[in-house]
């Protein structure tokens, strides 16, 4: 990709873009279920805490869980939950999933540490 443009990120983005479209990650299917595992929890107020940091873990407090459990309960099952792009940064996996729901959209961010553990996971509106 070749832009003569340094001021805005339109070439790194319209790069990645291509990039996704003609290099399909594979593996992605296993943290796609995970990712969708974990936000099926978080609809019922509920989080598998073997996945998570300690770090993490210290976020997802009972009143975090049940606030995640009444703002996401109600929009039901996703017609749509796909990973959108996944980099390498800091030491960690940052990969990023749109779920479409009839009447909104929303991103889940989500970053990996090396040894497999959830070291964030990040609901909010596309």
């Amino acid at each position: 990709m070749l832009a003569n443009e340094e001021a805005v990120p339109m070439s790194g983005d319209l790069a990645h873009a291509i990039a996704r479209l003609l290099f399909a990650d594979t593996a992605a299917a296993r943290p796609e279920e995970q990712a969708r595992e974990i936000f099926a929890g978080l609809q019922q107020g509920k989080i598998d805490r073997s996945l998570l940091t300690e770090n993490c873990n210290s976020y997802f407090t009972d009143q975090a869980l049940k606030e995640f459990g009444n703002s996401l309960g109600s929009l039901g099952i996703p017609k749509e939950f796909k990973q959108t792009d996944k980099l390498e940064r800091g030491g960690m996996t940052l990969r990023v999933f749109e779920l479409t729901f009839p009447e909104r959209k929303l991103e889940i961010w989500e970053r990996i540490m090396p040894d497999g553990k959830i070291e964030q996971y990040q609901v909010g509106p596309k």
